[in-house]
């Protein structure tokens, strides 16, 4: 994923979308398993506000993004904003690590028997 920063560097077209390609296998991969975390974090009876929760921040972040990437290009060049969203995974992996901690399996919940 962190890719879109030589690829922004390349001086051939075809390696820059090469890696820009890379880069978006590397977010489909990561999304995948985003998609989980919830439920791997948050009691099973909070799942669904918490994706309700990261679902409006996401929608809010497209946005601030959309904007903020806009102005960037307008005012300088998609360099920085290629090299910004190279970096970005690092950023939102070392928050996550530092929020959650070490994450421990728990024996799943005991049927009742009949």
């Amino acid at each position: 994923m962190l890719s879109p920063i030589p690829a922004v560097l390349a001086p051939d077209v075809w390696v820059s979308i090469g890696l820009i390609s890379i880069a978006m296998a590397g977010y489909t991969g990561a999304l995948a398993v985003t998609l989980s975390f919830p439920s791997d974090v948050f009691p099973r009876n909070l799942v669904g506000t918490v994706w309700g929760l990261a679902s409006m921040g996401a929608g809010f972040g497209g946005m601030i993004f959309t904007l903020i990437t806009g102005w960037v290009v307008d005012h300088y060049s998609y360099t920085p904003v290629f090299i910004g969203f190279g970096i970005l995974p690092l950023i939102s992996a070392a928050i996550i690590w530092s929020l959650v901690g070490p994450l421990v399996r728990q024996a799943p919940p005991r049927r009742a028997q009949t």
